[in-house]
């Protein structure tokens, strides 16, 4: 009896060069065409991700490589099994197996195909309508590349030797040498189909993102640790100040209103236009959301606040990012710094009437002056004060006398970060005392909030 005579391997019998070409040419075709399924599956995908605001998920350029390796490695497999059912299925006898071990080998490679595509267009449809209509803007919270890149490369090694499953029972160690030799030749071809790109990423990118602020200009939006959430969206209209890309920061800012520069003298038009779009007791609680870039000097902005004024709106707020933002800034766009522009005194005839106003509840006993500085403080009745600090410094202030009045002076030569720290610390110490006060004090009255903006 000879050596292994119960476990003798299957004899390899080579194929002609005809049914050889005939296999490869149909696996490749296979290969080319599925990657191109794949990347534009990715490219709808990412389609279905664009905004209201046109803001869509893009991929940087090694992002683009990584995926494209991937789909192409996916391809190249499933190319090999489309290949080597070719090879079963039409030329079992001279490859000299049995029925049975053929089916089983057929049935195997076609499973593997089917069973993952099945899978992959499940979790591709998800996550499209997740990125596109559920969750706005979800791409800059969660991103497989690069923290999760692996899943993708163990699917490849999963997907590889599980082709070779069944021939290596049919062929045992005579298949090493070929399994071998498949490795290294998808692997090249793997490559070089991922350089081709079937559609021009970057000409998507650039339909979309033609009105899109944050990528056509610099905007970089100040940071606060404090702040409130959109509540009526279609009562809001916004403004964008950012800076042109070409100049950079050095140059004047600019004012962009429905993705187009407007100038200063055009801002009356603008909110004319937008009150003539609504019912008349919509067109008085407009409010206008400023996406400022934080270098721009507080002189550009109270300009744009004098303007809206005049034009008659009474509130705006700030759009503003997290101090502690684990996202990109795009993804923060309902963060906002509320403010009346009723507080802006822009001329001494508008402070006359302010102090009157403010004058009707009594006398103002408790007059409380802030200055602003350039270097991250300010002057509170004469004595200088933190940042950091004038939120206690001022609760302290109001809580001796309620019956209070805040006028504070803007420096005009601070950037609006500045701004919005020592603004949003004068509103807290109003917030943090009524709830201190309504938590301690029976019958608690709700203190007023009373600020004056001076320029």
């Amino acid at each position: 009896m000879n050596k292994n005579f119960l476990h003798k391997e299957t004899e390899f019998a080579k194929l002609s060069v005809f049914q050889i070409v005939a296999g490869i040419v149909t696996g490749i075709l296979f290969s080319v065409f599925f990657y191109m399924f794949l990347y534009v599956v990715r490219e709808s995908i990412r389609i279905l991700s664009v905004t209201a605001l046109s803001d869509m998920w893009i991929l940087t350029d090694s992002e683009v490589s990584f995926y494209n390796l991937v789909f192409a490695f996916i391809s190249v497999i499933f190319g090999q099994s489309v290949c080597f059912i070719f090879w079963f299925h039409r030329y079992s006898k001279s490859l000299k197996i049995s029925s049975r071990l053929k089916y089983s080998f057929i049935n195997d490679q076609r499973v593997l195909i089917w069973y993952f595509i099945f899978v992959a267009f499940q979790l591709a449809v998800f996550y499209g309508l997740w990125f596109g209509q559920i969750s706005q803007g979800g791409f800059y919270v969660f991103s497989f590349y690069p923290g999760y890149n692996y899943i993708f490369i163990l699917i490849i090694i999963v997907l590889f030797f599980q082709q070779w499953v069944t021939i290596r029972r049919i062929y045992k160690n005579t298949s090493f040498k070929w399994l071998a030799v498949s490795l290294v030749s998808v692997s090249i071809f793997s490559f070089g189909l991922s350089k081709i790109n079937p559609i021009d990423y970057n000409k998507i990118n650039q339909v979309f993102l033609k009105r899109n602020v944050f990528h056509n200009y610099l905007l970089q939006l100040p940071e606060s640790d404090f702040y409130s959430f959109l509540e009526r969206p279609s009562l809001c209209e916004e403004i964008y100040v950012a800076f042109p890309k070409e100049s950079g920061k050095d140059s004047s800012p600019l004012i962009i209103i429905d993705n187009e520069k407007t100038d200063i003298g055009e801002i009356a038009d603008k909110v004319h236009h937008w009150q003539s779009a609504r019912y008349e007791w919509e067109a008085k609680f407009i409010k206008v959301v400023l996406y400022v870039d934080k270098d721009v000097k507080v002189s550009f902005i109270n300009i744009l606040k004098k303007e809206l004024v005049k034009a008659g709106v009474g509130k705006i707020a700030f759009n503003v990012v997290p101090t502690d933002r684990k996202f990109d800034q795009r993804y923060y766009r309902n963060y906002l710094v509320n403010m009346s522009l009723g507080w802006f005194a822009f001329n001494s005839q508008r402070e006359k009437e302010l102090l009157k106003f403010y004058g009707r509840s009594g006398n103002i006993k408790n007059v409380i002056d802030i200055v602003q500085m350039e270097k991250g403080e300010c002057i509170i009745n004469g004595r200088p004060v933190e940042q950091s600090r004038i939120t206690d410094y001022l609760i302290n202030l109001i809580s001796k006398n309620p019956n209070y009045l805040i006028r504070f002076y803007v420096n005009e030569k601070s950037d609006i970060s500045s701004y919005l720290k020592d603004i949003t610390s004068i509103i807290k110490a109003v917030y943090e005392l009524r709830d201190l006060q309504k938590d301690n004090i029976p019958g608690w009255k709700k203190i007023p909030f009373r600020l004056m903006e001076i320029p």
